[in-house]
């Protein structure tokens, strides 16, 4: 039973850094992370990689063939369980795999509170905004009242 436990130790120790892998990983521009990514993602990967050892710890005597029958079972499972995890639950991931072969998913909307949008704007204060328009008028005004102008854009 020891090389059971050894593996799961290093599992646990191997986890611990691919957790620590996925939250920096997973800092957005703000400088925030995106917990609830992270968070499925380490679910993802412990359940995947550490639940079959962990079901390896319980083969003891009275009931070890059949925890034996079920790590083999769960283990032959990881490689569908981390598609389906990491390939089909990822609208990113889907949207860019159907594109490749032609086929386009409508747009989904995101009314998340987690994902933020970049905006530009002009450090203009709503005053020189407003005085800035109000020239553009006056000019616009002028151009109509003055008949060269008038005849320069009949040209």
């Amino acid at each position: 039973m020891f090389p059971c436990y050894a593996i799961i130790v290093v599992n646990c120790i191997c986890f611990g850094m691919i957790a620590m892998v996925v939250i920096r990983s997973s800092k957005s521009g703000s400088g925030q992370p995106n917990l609830e990514r992270a968070a499925k993602a380490m679910v993802a990967v412990g359940a995947a990689v550490g639940g079959p050892w962990i079901l390896a710890a319980f083969t003891i005597d009275p009931i070890a063939i059949p925890m034996q029958y079920l790590f083999i079972i769960v283990a032959g499972l990881q490689g569908p369980l981390l598609f389906l995890n990491l390939v089909v639950l990822q609208e990113d991931v889907k949207a860019n795999s159907l594109g490749l072969i032609g086929i386009k998913l409508p747009p989904k909307k995101d009314t998340s509170k987690t994902e933020r949008s970049t905006v530009v704007t002009n450090p203009a204060t709503e005053g020189e905004l407003k005085k800035i328009s109000s020239e553009v008028e006056e000019e616009k005004a002028m151009d109509k009242s003055d008949p060269r102008v008038a005849d320069e854009r009949n040209v």
